[in-house]
């Protein structure tokens, strides 16, 4: 079963690689200026910035475990 899967993976074409990728990059450049105005709806002006900082914290935490799991 894997030898079939590592198989199908291996005769994809280069562009669709390419072209998910762009989609992702697309999808994702939104994520984080829209949590940012997100946040402004929900919190007063004087708490924005401790709830964007502690955001960008926890991504950041997140993306050095996901480093390690991988």
């Amino acid at each position: 079963m894997s030898l079939h899967l590592s198989f199908d993976t291996s005769i994809i074409k280069p562009y669709v690689l390419f072209s998910a990728r762009v989609l992702l990059g697309l999808t994702e450049a939104g994520l984080f200026p829209g949590i940012t105005f997100y946040l402004s709806l929900w919190y007063r002006r004087r708490d924005v910035a401790q709830r964007i900082a502690i955001f960008f914290s926890a991504a950041t935490i997140a993306g050095a475990f996901g480093g390690l799991l991988a």
